[in-house]
């Protein structure tokens, strides 16, 4: 059951992403109108930026990563999806608001990149670890290798 709720968060988190990429994050500008190097600069605008330069590019590997973790069943991608989709939303969103902790005009796009992030998150934590190692049988003494089994001559 866990399996399969992590399996459903990450797709979600996965589809959240897309679309974060293709709707308007505040006004009429989507993520791949919004440059990373403006989350990183000194308050001027730069101007647009290609899908590469974009906050669409990491938005998408997050949702590729999430994918392929979800397929290989390993948390490690899916904490990667998580920081991917984390990292920009949060530096743009702390950017964008007005020293209030308000952001103005807030987009879908936004609110779907924070829903991908808590939905990596969520599959990042439902995921189920790995099962611990059975325990010997009394009076069995555990194997001491892979050739322990081998009865000697």
């Amino acid at each position: 059951m866990r399996r399969f709720l992590a399996a459903l968060f990450t797709l979600a988190g996965a589809v959240a992403a897309v679309v974060a990429t293709l709707r308007p994050w505040q006004g009429e500008r989507t993520a791949s109108d919004l440059a990373l190097r403006d989350l990183f600069g000194t308050g001027d605008e730069v101007g647009p930026a290609n899908l590469f330069g974009s906050l669409a590019l990491p938005l998408l590997a997050g949702a590729i990563v999430g994918l392929l973790g979800m397929l290989l069943r390993k948390r490690f991608p899916l904490v990667l999806a998580f920081l991917a989709c984390l990292v920009p939303t949060a530096l743009w969103a702390i950017r964008a608001s007005d020293g209030a902790f308000h952001v103005p005009g807030v987009g879908l796009g936004f609110v779907c990149a924070a829903g991908a992030t808590a939905a990596f998150l969520l599959a990042a934590t439902g995921l189920p670890g790995r099962a611990a190692p059975a325990a010997p049988a009394e009076g069995e003494t555990p194997a001491a290798g892979r050739w322990s089994a081998r009865k000697p001559g």
